[in-house]
């Protein structure tokens, strides 16, 4: 007997989650994380100073099935952030948070190695974002949530 075929949601979120902690701020981003998760993070959670997770939201829609053997599915993962800065700089490090995240998820399509996100995925959109400098704000701290759609495609035993 033969182990199935891992399905490429996973291996997606893991590359997600390796390249989130791959951010370090040597001059192509602002900030290095303290922590990356794989799983929604609770704001009582937070245990660094910058703290990113990654998670799947669900699927944007059911699978197609075109004729033949082609499958294609498109489902969205969530990074959330959580990053502290003084009060009157809190939108100012959530953007460039924000900006560092789309910036290492976009790089790694095109990198072109057989494990980059393009390797896995037909297509990367943006999807809704949203933040709040008052979340967390007693303790210091600015929220972010932004939404990546990723197309997957191939036969119903990959995905």
């Amino acid at each position: 007997m033969t182990w199935p075929t891992e399905p490429k949601k996973l291996s997606i979120h893991s590359r997600v989650v390796e390249v989130l902690g791959r951010i370090s701020d040597d001059g192509s981003f602002f900030y290095t994380p303290g922590q990356v998760q794989g799983k929604e993070t609770h704001w009582k959670e937070k245990l660094s100073d910058y703290q990113l997770s990654a998670y799947f939201a669900g699927a944007e829609e059911a699978p197609i099935h075109y004729p033949g053997t082609v499958v294609r599915e498109t489902f969205t993962i969530v990074v959330q952030g959580w990053i502290r800065s003084p009060d009157d700089e809190l939108q100012n490090a959530i953007s460039r948070a924000l900006r560092d995240v789309r910036k290492a998820l976009f790089d790694d399509m095109g990198e072109g190695s057989a494990d980059c996100l393009g390797a896995f995925t037909l297509l990367l959109q943006l999807g809704p974002w949203q933040s709040s400098p008052g979340e967390g704000s007693m303790e210091g701290f600015g929220y972010f949530r932004q939404e990546f759609k990723f197309s997957i495609s191939g036969d119903i035993s990959s995905l």
